[in-house]
């Protein structure tokens, strides 16, 4: 059978919490956000030439897959180019549609592209709250591991450059 039990949960009286006194800003924790914000600023840099990089690859590989066939359908219909010929650019189109599929030129685009955005994004985050006066900006410990929660989570999913 099922017996109810009752827990008795003891009030147990806290004494009032200190009052938290928040690290000022100072030269060195200044420093420190400058350093996140200018390899911040230098990533964002590296993952849009990256995307750049690969937009092109996506491009140059993209393209020809698509119109060959359709060129080397057209020009055999009339038998004016050698067997051979059209035989090569087929084999051509099916090593890039290779290479593509394999390379995904495509999907290294839009994560380069994406983390380019947001390591910008955090590189302006901080200019905006370092454009403040001191007096008005978030204290500097939380302001610390905000910064470098949001930058360590970018580092560590990035990918490769």
């Amino acid at each position: 059978m099922n017996e109810l039990t009752e827990i008795a949960v003891e009030s147990v009286s806290a004494a009032p919490d200190r009052q938290r006194v928040e690290l000022q800003w100072t030269d060195q924790g200044e420093l420190t956000i400058e350093k996140w914000r200018a390899d911040s600023e230098n990533r964002s840099s590296l993952h849009g030439d990256r995307a750049k990089t690969m937009k092109s690859r996506y491009r140059g590989v993209g393209i020809p897959v698509t119109i060959l066939p359709i060129v080397v359908a057209g020009v055999t219909t009339y038998e004016v180019v050698p067997t051979a010929v059209t035989q090569t650019l087929l084999m051509l189109c099916g090593i890039l549609t290779g290479v593509g599929s394999f390379m995904n030129y495509g999907a290294k685009y839009a994560k380069h592209s994406e983390f380019a955005a947001r390591y910008s994004e955090l590189s302006t985050s901080i200019e905006k709250e370092m454009a403040k006066p001191r007096a008005h900006r978030v204290a500097l410990d939380a302001y610390l591991e905000s910064i470098l929660g949001s930058y360590n989570r970018l580092c560590s999913s990035a990918p490769d450059l």
